[in-house]
């Protein structure tokens, strides 16, 4: 267990393109292995300005309705979190996948919500489960 953290700047490529992103952990060594797991050929990153970036929560921008936010924070984060082996893209993209769950959560007409009230309302429940369980796996990568 973690007790003392530190957010240590990264960066890495994509596309021609260089991004700043963070790893949170107590040492150097465990946030060497965060990145490694992650699988975007991270490096610290001193230049970077990824520690000044806030840690994002799929649950909290869900509950707040910043959907865009979340759908980029599932896409992105879920991407890493299946290069470690800690989310299967069935989970993530399939007709029962979270981002799938997301979009479906937000799209109802007024009819839908009316005629199928306790349906959707388990649906939300289940989306809000997955949700703090997608941050809680994000947290083990230094996220």
């Amino acid at each position: 267990m973690e007790i003392f953290v530190t957010t240590f700047p990264t960066s890495y490529k994509c596309g021609g393109h260089r991004y700043a992103s963070y790893v949170r952990a107590s040492r150097l060594e465990i946030a060497e292995k965060r990145m490694r797991l992650r699988g975007l050929n991270e490096r610290i990153d001193p230049r970077s300005h990824g520690d000044e970036q806030q840690r994002y929560s799929a649950y909290d921008l869900f509950v707040r309705g910043r959907f865009i936010e979340c759908l980029h924070w599932l896409c992105f984060a879920g991407n890493v979190l299946c290069n470690a082996g800690l989310w299967t893209r069935e989970n993530l993209l399939s007709d029962a996948g979270l981002i799938h769950r997301v979009i479906h959560s937000r799209s109802y007409t007024r009819k839908v919500r009316k005629h199928y009230a306790k349906w959707i309302a388990w649906e939300e429940m289940v989306t809000l489960i997955m949700l703090q369980e997608f941050d809680k796996r994000t947290a083990k990568l230094g996220y």
